[in-house]
C-alpha cells in the first residue's frame, strides 16, 4: 500500500517548513538525476539507461508525466520506482512523511512554473 498524506499537511501552518525539508531531501536524493530545479538535467542524467542499456534521461518533473500526473501518481513513482528505468524505489530510504514532502515540493514548483 502507498503511504497516506499526513493529515496535518493539508492544514499545516508551517507549509514552508514542509517545503524546505522536501527541498533538502530532493537536492540530496533526486537532484543528481533530475537536477536542482527538477527539469531532468542533473549531473548523472547523461549516463542513465533503461534496462536494455539504451540512454534514458530522467523526466522533467515540472511537466505532465506519462505515468500519471496527480500527487498520488508522483508518490507511487517515488515509493515504488519505475521498472525498466534507472528510477529506483525509495520505500526503504524514505519515510512516508519524507516522500510526501518531496511530492508537495514538486507540486509547489509546478504551480509556480508558467506553462
Amino acid at each position: 500500500p502507498l503511504p497516506v498524506k499526513p493529515s496535518d499537511f493539508d492544514l499545516s501552518a508551517d507549509h514552508s517548513k514542509i517545503l524546505q525539508e522536501g527541498d533538502q531531501l530532493f537536492q540530496q536524493l533526486c537532484a543528481p538525476c533530475h537536477g536542482p530545479q527538477a527539469i531532468g538535467d542533473g549531473p548523472a542524467s547523461s549516463s542513465l539507461e533503461d534496462s536494455e542499456g539504451h540512454p534514458l534521461p530522467p523526466a522533467n518533473l515540472l511537466i505532465p508525466l506519462g505515468c500519471g500526473d496527480s500527487e498520488e501518481d508522483m508518490l507511487r513513482t517515488i515509493w515504488t520506482g519505475m521498472s525498466a528505468t534507472a528510477m529506483p524505489s525509495f520505500a526503504e530510504a524514505l519515510s512516508p512523511k519524507e516522500v510526501w514532502q518531496i511530492v508537495l515540493l514538486i507540486s509547489e514548483w509546478r504551480s509556480s512554473t508558467p506553462p
